[in-house]
């Protein structure tokens, strides 16, 4: 277990907090950004053990560590963190030097997930569930993994076959041109 936070401020603390827009010093260590955590279970190093790897200049363990992949993003340690960290902009910096620097991706189909999520908005504007499954299924050949589930959500109305057409299509896929390898993360 990781207790200290002591703080060495080298250079991929550095790195991860430009990349974040976010200060790690502002870390109090009280662990309330790990109590919020919806997806903790899926963790190996809770989100403050990640604060003080990153601290102590730990760049491999972080990068390389399951934790990065399974943040959903939902900014709940960010709203109640005391020290104000958005925790969630720190796990996508992660996340893109971990991409940026070939380390050996420690949730592949977590990945897989997020390429297809972002083509899909890309593309339509939203993420249509029914074919966001099948893409997910088909590449890791799971194909028959959520029928059961799908076909009940389809008669109850609850997902459709066909994505809707959504307004702002346009900018939609301009912010993704803007955004470059950023906005659609890298193969």
């Amino acid at each position: 277990m990781l207790t200290s936070l002591t703080a060495f401020s080298g250079d991929f603390q550095r790195e991860v907090e430009a990349r974040s827009g976010q200060n790690l010093d502002g870390c109090l260590g009280c662990g309330t950004c790990t109590g919020s955590c919806p997806n903790i279970s899926f963790y190996d190093y809770s989100p403050r053990e990640l604060i003080a790897l990153i601290r102590r200049g730990e760049k491999k363990r972080v990068l390389e560590s399951r934790s990065i992949w399974y943040c959903l993003g939902c900014y709940t340690c960010e709203e109640r963190c005391p020290g104000g960290i958005g925790l969630s902009r720190v796990m996508d910096a992660c996340r893109e030097l971990c991409l940026k620097e070939k380390y050996a991706v420690n949730g592949e189909r977590v990945l897989l997930f997020h390429r297809l999520f972002l083509a899909q908005l890309a593309r339509y504007g939203r993420a249509p569930e029914a074919l966001l499954a099948l893409q997910f299924n088909f590449r890791t050949k799971d194909y028959f993994r959520d029928l059961g589930l799908g076909r009940k959500m389809f008669l109850k109305g609850k997902i459709k076959l066909f994505p809707e057409r959504v307004s702002g299509r346009k900018e939609i896929r301009s912010f993704f041109r803007e955004a470059g390898p950023r906005g659609v993360l890298p193969e």
